[in-house]
């Protein structure tokens, strides 16, 4: 669809020319003479962009070709990555690897690449040469065409089931124990209860001597107390 499809930016840059020329026509008129750039068409990068892609490409592949060996089979990463042997599928590919070009060239010798060349031409089939059959089957599946489209709503239950719970759990643990229990009953709590127990205070120290006198009488019956019922 992307290389050999309909085209269809012409609908994106008739929809885009003509928002423009509501807002930006007389202005780019004057401007430049002309009002429509085609800005929707698809065109190929200056070669100042080409280039050094191209350029860049090409040793790519050479590194590429040179290095494959030793970096999957040579324990260029050492430890960096652990593997169960019964899951190491690299100890089992470098038992047929002899050189890059001859790795290559056994593709067409397994099945995945045959499965491959028939996703291509079943898509090339279906989107490009008979999309009426592709309308055919998507109304026969239509009852499990959600359920496909949507991955077997894996992605759905991973964002509203686990996403959600987690974020709904983060929450509640800031909410309880960040301003509840921390804020609301350690740094708040704690502060009202010193300002409390401040206030209670400042209404013993009254500055009047007979009260002192008092509190101190009081205090010395209270030791007294002490010492004849309990020691």
């Amino acid at each position: 669809m992307t290389f050999h499809g309909q085209a269809r930016w012409a609908e994106s840059a008739q929809a885009h020319a003509t928002h423009d020329h509501a807002h930006h026509d007389d202005a780019h008129h004057d401007e430049h003479g002309h009002a429509d750039h085609g800005h929707g068409t698809p065109h190929e990068s200056p070669w100042v962009v080409t280039l050094p892609l191209v350029l860049l490409a090409i040793p790519s592949i050479a590194i590429g070709y040179l290095t494959v060996q030793p970096v999957l089979f040579g324990g260029a990463l050492a430890d960096a990555i652990q593997v169960a042997p019964e899951n190491d599928v690299l100890r089992e590919l470098a038992s047929h690897f002899h050189d890059p070009l001859s790795f290559a060239l056994q593709a067409p010798l397994h099945p995945p690449f045959w499965l491959a060349l028939v996703g291509v031409l079943l898509a090339w089939y279906l989107y490009l040469r008979s999309p009426q059959t592709l309308a055919r089957l998507a109304s026969v599946f239509a009852p499990i065409r959600p359920l496909l489209e949507q991955k077997y709503y894996f992605d759905w239950f991973n964002e509203n089931v686990l996403a959600a719970g987690s974020r709904g759990l983060g929450r509640w643990f800031w909410r309880v124990g960040d301003q509840t229990l921390i804020d609301g009953l350690a740094v708040n709590g704690s502060a009202s209860a010193v300002a409390a127990l401040g206030g209670i205070v400042r209404r013993v120290q009254t500055g009047y001597l007979y009260s002192y006198a008092f509190w101190m009488m009081i205090g010395l019956a209270a030791l007294l107390g002490w010492f004849l019922f309990v020691g």
